[in-house]
């Protein structure tokens, strides 16, 4: 029987998801039930899930029953405890049998959620709702800046980017501002651009907090005093269909997509003069990738600065010397010419030969 409630549980991300496109949803017990009736029961006694009377005088229920789910209708209860769905138009419609757990009475109190966010991390100053959709959670000094943290609920991004893009002006100042979603991501390397110009970051529960809605080993914070990678080396190794990079002794994958951009950087940084690859039109989109598959693995490093753009050319920031990698593993990669190719243009690293006494 689970006791606690924790992140990882399948309805309270069913009902997380739910709440972020609707915030005011009112949920069935079938609908809960159906996820999963142990964890409904373990919500209930938390308090996380209320009930709340349904208005039966004035509301207009709208049923689950397949080819239903549009038409418009009122609930009488019979005598057995069960309720006549009557239509609410003369449209020559049936009335349907419903039973009480077909009726939307549970609400999820999303401020729970965010009072076990606030006990388990240690968060400053009071809760405060900005809008339906977008709370302030709270703050965190770290390493003497104040961070704040908020949830926004939104399920489209455009509408997600409008709010977060005043979101300075509308609340306390801070060094840097922490959004998190339930699911909502955003994909417009454009809008990050943005967005990280103001100092926000935007980040989902799964990459922030582990079971307990406790952050993960510091990923929250590390955004807020990043420095520069100093080293980095392409090993050759591949591991689990990703391509093992080491930066600044962190070891870590990247997809064979980002890998074979990164292959492209080194190249151009090691065969030209001053390191550019040329690049068309809409490829900041894939640069854009590539910075987030770095901040996705490795910790505590900037990765928005790593990778420079001028017109229609990038370059790595990183000094040449710095940049090595393993050229014969490289070469030995299977399935992927494109790799091979790219492995035969990079300079050879000579070993400096040792002194003789």
């Amino acid at each position: 029987m689970k006791t606690e409630f924790c992140f990882s549980d399948e309805l309270v991300k069913h009902v997380l998801c739910t709440v972020e496109c609707e915030p005011e949803y009112v949920f069935t017990e079938k609908e809960l039930a159906e996820v999963s009736a142990e964890s409904f029961v373990l919500l209930k006694q938390n308090k996380f899930l209320t009930w709340r009377q349904y208005d039966y005088d004035t509301a207009l229920f709208f049923s689950s029953v397949q080819g239903d789910q549009c038409n418009p209708r009122y609930l009488r209860k019979r005598k057995d405890g069960k309720y006549w769905a009557n239509p609410a138009d003369d449209e020559g419609l049936d009335r349907i049998l419903i039973e009480e757990r077909d009726i939307p009475n549970w609400v999820f109190d999303i401020k729970k959620v965010i009072g076990q966010i606030r006990q388990m991390n240690k968060l400053e100053e009071p809760f405060d709702s900005l809008s339906e959709r977008i709370h302030f959670i709270g703050s965190k000094d770290v390493s003497g800046d104040r961070v704040g943290i908020f949830l926004a609920l939104y399920d489209l991004e455009c509408d997600l980017g409008r709010e977060l893009l005043v979101l300075p002006n509308s609340t306390g100042k801070y060094a840097r501002y922490i959004v998190i979603s339930p699911s909502q991501s955003i994909e417009s390397q454009k809008l990050l651009n943005s967005l990280n110009g103001i100092n926000i970051s935007h980040l989902v529960f799964s990459d922030v907090f582990d079971d307990r809605f406790a952050f993960r080993s510091g990923l929250l914070f590390s955004e807020a005093k990043a420095e520069l990678p100093q080293s980095l080396r392409l090993t050759g190794r591949v591991e689990a269909e990703r391509h093992i990079v080491v930066v600044d002794n962190q070891e870590g994958g990247l997809t064979d997509a980002n890998f074979m951009l990164l292959l492209e950087l080194t190249v151009a940084l090691k065969t030209t003069d001053e390191g550019w690859l040329q690049s068309g039109d809409g490829n900041w989109q894939s640069i854009g990738r590539l910075k987030n598959d770095f901040k996705r693995t490795f910790d505590g490093l900037d990765f928005e600065k790593f990778i420079v753009n001028g017109r229609k050319k990038y370059r790595l920031v990183i000094p040449s010397e710095k940049v090595t990698y393993d050229r014969v593993m490289l070469k030995k990669i299977k399935g992927n010419a494109v790799i091979a190719n790219l492995a035969d243009r990079l300079p050879i690293i000579r070993r400096k030969a040792s002194k003789s006494r």
